[in-house]
């Protein structure tokens, strides 16, 4: 079915915009669900065994995010944990410099050999992080999904067949 819209397709308005934007509040509502639960976690001792600073360009900016591996046990059973926290790091604004900031001192904070507090998961001892609790990141980036989500349906009315704001004659 196709419902014209400055020659777009139905799927294009009605259905992709919609599904990314559940997709990525799931994501974010989970890496904030999981940052709070995880400061109730135990704490082991671990070692971290890499790190390193990650640059991934994407639309013509640059993301920065520390990419950490360290080692651990819990009852007598090694394990390795990549996750220094949950969802996005950075506690500050989008900018840029000040998430590159961020993230290049987790690097330094976080060097090879570190003995570092490792918060782990009583049921899934194998789920880790190293800073428990909900970035700023994260918390941007649910609330800019729900404003856009909520000017997506008053703008588009967002049911199959309707005659939102932009589509009424």
């Amino acid at each position: 079915m196709r419902d014209s819209l400055d020659g777009r397709d139905y799927l294009d308005t009605h259905f992709i915009f919609p599904a990314v934007g559940a997709a990525g509040l799931a994501y974010y509502s989970w890496c904030a669900a999981m940052g709070l639960i995880s400061r109730h976690w135990p704490v082991t001792a671990g070692r971290v065994t890499a790190s390193s600073l990650r640059v991934s360009h994407a639309r013509g900016s640059e993301n920065y995010s520390p990419q950490v591996s360290y080692s651990y046990e819990v009852n007598g059973k090694q394990f390795v944990g990549r996750r220094a926290v949950f969802g996005p790091y950075g506690n500050r604004a989008f900018g840029g410099k000040a998430i590159r900031h961020a993230a290049a001192e987790a690097v330094e904070r976080y060097a090879v050999g570190q003995v570092v507090e490792v918060h782990y998961s009583p049921r899934l001892p194998g789920l880790s992080v190293l800073e428990p609790g909900v970035t700023a990141q994260t918390l941007l980036w649910i609330g800019f999904i729900i404003l856009a989500s909520f000017v997506y349906f008053w703008l588009f009315d967002g049911l199959p067949g309707a005659r939102g704001r932009l589509t009424s004659a």
